[in-house]
């Protein structure tokens, strides 16, 4: 799907935020638009922003260390990540 944006006041900021994070290259504009727009959609329905999920899923499962096999630690995992 596309969609097209009038950014008026915001698009030279906008065009300088992208290209310093993602590099003058082609597709720098679309992943920077992604990303606001995966921010905004975030903050609106009041989810978390995780940067790094593998780190939150091991902090999470530290209680089960030691107590269950590999593959129940695996099917927790998934029930808790679906949550």
């Amino acid at each position: 799907m596309s969609l097209r944006l009038e950014l008026d006041e915001l698009e030279q900021p906008f065009r300088e935020a992208a290209m310093k994070k993602y590099g003058y290259s082609k597709g720098a504009l679309q992943k920077a638009s992604r990303e606001a727009v995966r921010k905004w959609v975030h903050e609106q329905q009041g989810l978390p922003i995780v940067k790094d999920p593998f780190r939150l899923m091991r902090g999470i499962l530290k209680q089960y260390r030691g107590k269950i096999t590999s593959v129940e630690l695996q099917h927790e995992a998934r029930t808790l990540w679906v949550k």
